[in-house]
């Protein structure tokens, strides 16, 4: 008798035991599961975010740089050549509608930012002087010279005429130099102004 029910006894802590095995081998490969597709999950919302700001990175360099080649730049201008209208150190407004689209529009008169014809990395800062057609005729370093702008140029000058190198030394340049007119000045702040041409056109295309 002893021996039979030490016996059963065995074989039923036996049976619970691989019963509660069973129940926690279950149990543990639930809980993997659940972390796996945590971890999922995770990655999953991670590569989202990242996507998104990558996507929303691109759309805001695509659009700046639309705006800054297109439409408008500012530009921090240095340099005495066009004072009194322009200082140094001021910061302007630079509309490229024009030169990208209708380069036939600029007037006499226009302050403009061009490529310099010395220095290809570097941008300069004059007024359209002159235009395709006008006659120049002016006394510069104690000579005089009288030419005729050519077809697709302009005479630039710098509105300070004692300190700026202009066309009168690297001559007429061509409108596909042109990246800009200035339209207003925002920095300093109590000098913000709107620089559009003031020029009077005349019938004279002599100067």
């Amino acid at each position: 008798m002893n021996f039979l029910y030490w016996t059963t006894k065995v074989i039923r802590m036996n049976f619970h035991t691989t019963r509660n095995y069973r129940q926690l081998t279950k149990s543990l490969n639930a809980t993997k599961k659940l972390f796996v597709y945590n971890d999922k999950q995770n990655i999953i919302g991670t590569f989202d975010k990242l996507k998104n700001a990558i996507r929303t990175f691109t759309v805001v360099v695509a659009t700046t740089w639309c705006i800054t080649r297109y439409f408008a730049e500012p530009i921090l201008l240095q340099g005495p050549s066009m004072e009194p209208t322009i200082l140094h150190n001021d910061i302007i407004i630079a509309e490229k509608y024009t030169a990208a689209f209708h380069r036939n529009d600029y007037k006499r008169g226009d302050i403009v930012v061009v490529r310099s014809p010395m220095n290809p990395h570097q941008f300069i800062c004059k007024r359209i002087a002159a235009m395709p057609g006008d006659i120049i005729s002016e006394r510069f370093h104690f000579s005089n010279y009288r030419q005729t702008v050519q077809k697709g140029h302009v005479w630039l000058m710098g509105d300070n005429k004692t300190n700026s190198t202009d066309s009168r030394e690297f001559g007429a340049l061509p409108m596909g130099l042109i990246i800009g007119r200035v339209i207003y000045r925002i920095w300093p702040l109590n000098r913000i102004e709107n620089l559009k041409n003031q020029f009077v056109e005349s019938n004279k295309k002599d100067f």
